[in-house]
């Protein structure tokens, strides 16, 4: 992963096909320089968290670990988001019987 560098669309690719063995606070919040497209689909996004600590991440969190974003970007996304989620990636159960 690029440390405290901007995220490129290859890195984007790699974490979101390693989304679900990755810590979304340790491994990604903290670690890499997030889009807010990304934050919202992936960070924010309760499909993806799969722990305590995960579920309990606050707008407040992304902020402080990616204080390049505004709270109106990552909002911007929010209301964009649709329940078509076409640049997703598959479920875990599929996930994990493939791999």
């Amino acid at each position: 992963m690029n440390t405290n560098m901007d995220m490129d669309r290859e890195e984007e690719v790699r974490l979101k096909q390693n989304i679900y063995a990755l810590d979304l606070i340790e491994d990604v919040l903290k670690k890499c320089k997030l889009s807010a497209r990304f934050v919202v689909k992936y960070v924010l996004n309760k499909n993806y968290q799969f722990t305590t600590k995960e579920e309990s991440i606050t707008m407040e969190d992304v902020l402080k670990y990616q204080p390049h974003l505004s709270e109106s970007q990552i909002l911007d996304f929010l209301q964009a988001e649709t329940s078509s989620d076409t640049d997703s990636v598959e479920d875990f159960q599929s996930f994990s019987e493939n791999h």
